[in-house]
């Protein structure tokens, strides 16, 4: 299937290049291919649609989980907001003009694809194993990288239900 944003991509190329234009310590992403950063994008939005957001889709036959209806608690501006009433085009738009839900969600798809490319075979991979043992005295330790760190979750945990917490949570 081809890049398509709003059909498997929540940003096209150029959106996110030029989100990566400003932050620090992008080199995976600068080094990477057009097909690899391509690949990034839409496998970051397929994990993003797979959280449980809050609201609904807008139709039940909508590709991805955007565009929602309902509301979310921004707990970070204190209050309540509504999901945006977007439409999604595929070409380039600018990230200040739209509405604070897609500006959250785009942040997540650029920093979750950043993070894939990041760590090569972060999807293949089930822990590296080290076992030391020294006489009687045995330690094993397995490292792991998450698929989908704190700094991104925190970036939609607005949206999602209960925070993307397993446990409920009052407001």
């Amino acid at each position: 299937m081809a890049f398509i944003k709003g059909v498997n991509s929540y940003v096209t190329l150029n959106e996110a290049d030029s989100y990566f234009d400003d932050r620090l310590d992008v080199n995976s992403w600068l080094n990477a291919t057009r097909d690899m950063k391509e690949q990034a994008l839409v496998t970051a939005t397929y994990i993003l649609d797979e959280l449980r957001w809050q609201g609904q889709t807008v139709t039940a036959d909508q590709n991805l989980a955007f565009p929602r209806a309902g509301s979310f608690r921004d707990s970070s501006r204190g209050s309540s907001a509504n999901f945006s009433s977007y439409t999604f085009v595929t070409t380039d738009e600018v990230e200040t003009e739209l509405d604070r839900d897609l500006r959250l969600l785009r942040r997540a798809t650029y920093e979750l694809a950043h993070h894939l490319l990041s760590n090569e075979g972060l999807l293949d991979r089930t822990g590296d194993v080290q076992d030391i043992k020294v006489g009687s005295i045995s330690l094993t330790k397995v490292t792991t990288a998450s698929v989908f760190p704190n700094t991104i979750k925190k970036i939609v945990s607005p949206m999602l239900i209960n925070g993307g917490t397993r446990y409920w949570r009052g407001w």
